[in-house]
């Protein structure tokens, strides 16, 4: 389904590597799972050899990743879609349960909050004095700003409408956060100006 999510580059990446081009509905899934086994990129399926520069993604093995840390679970009643740093050593995520979550890495309280669909990206902007603001697309292609204090602390500001279909990704102009862009598969863009980065429902994006 890499097409249907628009994942061109990564579709690419396996059409390249399996030597086999991407016709819908070729082959049956028995016969995609087993010409991927065959294939270099395919970490994590039984029986494929993991390549070095893909290492990293094993847990446990490989040049960059050691060992794992810790496992956050818990957070969700859904499956979490995103996952970003907030600062060093607090994370905050959101998901198909349609909350956001931030989780402290040291044992703190966790702060949720419940979100109108669900998430499909999220960006993290510093803007000092220890407290974050926090871009939240979701799939019903809204936009919504949170504010994370120091401790984790989550309040909602503004929430905006503007895409036709999925809101899959938004991003800060780091640094200054003085613009904000979002990207739907409706074939658009949004870019907000700092002064209209949290524009009411009936504003319209620059």
């Amino acid at each position: 389904h890499l097409d249907e999510l628009g994942l061109t580059e990564s579709l690419a990446c396996l059409q390249r590597e399996s030597g086999v081009p991407h016709v819908p509905g070729r082959f049956a899934p028995e016969e995609l799972l087993r010409r991927l086994e065959l294939s270099p990129v395919s970490i994590g399926i039984p029986g494929a050899a993991a390549t070095p520069e893909l290492d990293l993604l094993t847990a446990g093995r490989g040049d960059y990743v050691s060992a794992e840390v810790q496992q956050l679970s818990n957070c969700h009643t859904g499956n979490i879609t995103c996952a970003r740093w907030v600062r060093d050593g607090m994370v905050i995520s959101g998901g198909a349960d349609r909350k956001l979550c931030v989780t402290c890495l040291d044992g703190a309280p966790r702060s949720s909050t419940p979100l109108d669909a669900a998430a499909l990206s999220l960006d993290v902007l510093d803007c000092g004095a220890g407290t974050y603001m926090v871009a939240v697309g979701c799939m019903d292609g809204s936009t919504s700003l949170f504010s994370v204090g120091a401790d984790g602390t989550l309040s909602h500001l503004r929430r905006a409408k503007h895409h036709l279909k999925y809101n899959h990704a938004v991003r800060w102009n780091t640094p200054g956060g003085k613009q904000l862009a979002t990207a739907s598969f409706d074939q658009q863009v949004h870019v907000y100006s700092a002064a209209v980065a949290s524009p009411p429902d009936d504003a319209r994006p620059s």
